[in-house]
């Protein structure tokens, strides 16, 4: 019910941006990268669940798949209003699909057999949210924002104009084999002496995830999405180009 009445909200024109980050938790390459835990909860083969989960973990992959399904309905609810004449834009951001894991991470994880890690970058109902609307699909670096000490790959859907400037536009692509081929280059940049200390896997001596701080936008990214959402409110909505609507 709580979802219906934002989706209503965002078809009439209540908001003019929606910022969606749905957890990637469960999404993640790292639940494969160690034994550690949390054990992973989906794969490609079954995006929105492993057969045979335990209660828990089966609650894990519903949830993750909840807040999933719940953005699409947004994307496509901002779209529609968009195309009623409502100023409303959209951006979602998740971790990029770098397609299949190496044969060390297969030993460290068995379940996951072929290698080929589950990502919401490769569901069409993702693909087609936008509809005929213009968008982008970008992939970035986090470290290409100040002070961030962590490459995190990461990709955003958007139908910002200047979204294209966080990186590398285009789907991600494969090989034959499954392993990623793009956008993104092979590293960051980040080699030698200013290689990224930032653990990514494991935990960490207090026994909490190494990703756990990783959770929030460092703040340059957090100031590049700031920056063009007020410039392209300011271009269509505030010149006049777009309704009048009751905002929240």
């Amino acid at each position: 019910t709580r979802q219906d009445d934002f989706i209503r909200a965002v078809e009439e024109g209540e908001y003019h941006m929606c910022i969606l980050s749905p957890p990637c938790g469960t999404w993640s390459r790292a639940n494969w990268s160690n034994q550690a835990g949390p054990q992973p909860c989906r794969s490609r083969e079954h995006v929105w669940g492993l057969p045979g989960l335990l209660r828990p973990q089966q609650k894990r992959a519903d949830n993750g798949n909840e807040f999933v399904h719940f953005s699409i309905r947004v994307i496509r609810a901002a779209a529609a209003a968009r195309l009623r004449g409502f100023y409303v834009r959209s951006l979602l951001e998740h971790p990029e699909d770098l397609g299949r894991v190496t044969a060390k991470h297969l030993q460290k994880q068995p379940l996951l057999k072929d290698g080929l890690v589950a990502s919401i970058w490769m569901l069409e109902d993702i693909r087609t949210a936008h509809g005929n609307s213009v968008f982008w699909s970008v992939a970035g670096y986090q470290c290409q924002f100040p002070d961030c000490d962590r490459a995190k790959p990461t990709r955003i859907l958007s139908d910002l104009e200047g979204a294209v400037d966080f990186g590398y536009k285009g789907w991600p692509t494969f090989d034959a084999a499954g392993f990623y081929t793009g956008p993104l280059p092979d590293n960051c940049g980040h080699t030698g002496a200013n290689r990224h200390k930032q653990k990514m896997i494991g935990r960490n001596k207090m026994g909490g995830f190494n990703t756990a701080p990783t959770a929030a936008y460092p703040p340059g990214m957090c100031y590049f999405f700031a920056k063009i959402i007020f410039q392209n409110w300011v271009k269509y909505f505030v010149s006049g180009k777009y309704r009048r609507q009751i905002t929240r």
